[in-house]
């Protein structure tokens, strides 16, 4: 049985994302949300996937305004939400409660017990049975990374070797030649100066016949 890792990074693109939440109240915050997502080693897509599975992407019960508990994660102090004394936290913002799942996902509690999969993380994550669950995510997050595929960053290629023997050739050749330009220079300097050498004596003698 293949195992579906969700500790590898996008495995959709950030348009993607946006496509995904469209008409949701999470598209607002849902660049931040993939950013954030993203920078901590997690799966976009996953995340979507439970936010789909649990409120609809914020559009059904605890993930409605004003709760925006899109995750419907129980209230345990987490860092971002709110205790209105129900079970579920409240929040400000759907990217304080995407931030407070992706801290639950790769803290010490998931990613750090070495649960990364869909199949490792779900039976912890509810309660019961979650064969279902776990197979809707995995279809959604499947669909999703055909759909809105993460397009790969163009490889730098690697620099030409350099012909040492060329360049010094090269080098020698562009030597040779400002010493010749210099050479030529030189006697053309001397010519000149030769010449302005004669026509001012020559303007001398034309003094000296007219004084």
């Amino acid at each position: 049985m293949s195992e579906h890792f969700v500790n590898r990074g996008p495995s959709i693109s950030l348009e993607g994302a946006r496509a995904i939440v469209a008409n949701s109240p999470l598209a607002a915050d849902m660049d931040a949300a993939y950013a954030y997502c993203a920078a901590h080693g997690a799966d976009p897509a996953h995340m979507l996937a439970h936010a789909t599975k649990e409120t609809q992407c914020g559009t059904q019960g605890v993930g409605r305004v004003p709760q925006r508990c899109a995750f419907a994660l129980e209230y345990r102090r987490w860092e971002r939400a709110h205790d209105h004394g129900t079970r579920f936290g409240w929040y400000d913002s759907y990217l304080d409660a995407a931030k407070d799942w992706v801290d639950l996902i790769t803290g010490p509690v998931y990613f750090g017990a070495g649960l990364v999969t869909v199949e490792t993380i779900l039976p912890k994550y509810c309660e019961g049975d979650t064969r279902q669950y776990q197979q809707e995510v995995i279809d959604m997050m499947a669909l999703w990374a055909s759909t809105y595929p993460v397009t790969p960053t163009a490889a730098t290629p690697d620099p030409a070797p350099v012909d040492v023997g060329a360049l010094a050739q090269q080098v020698a050749y562009l030597g040779a030649a400002v010493q010749d330009l210099q050479a030529k220079l030189a006697q053309q300097a001397a010519y000149f100066g030769q010449a302005i050498e004669d026509l001012e004596n020559r303007v001398k003698a034309l003094e000296g016949k007219n004084g």
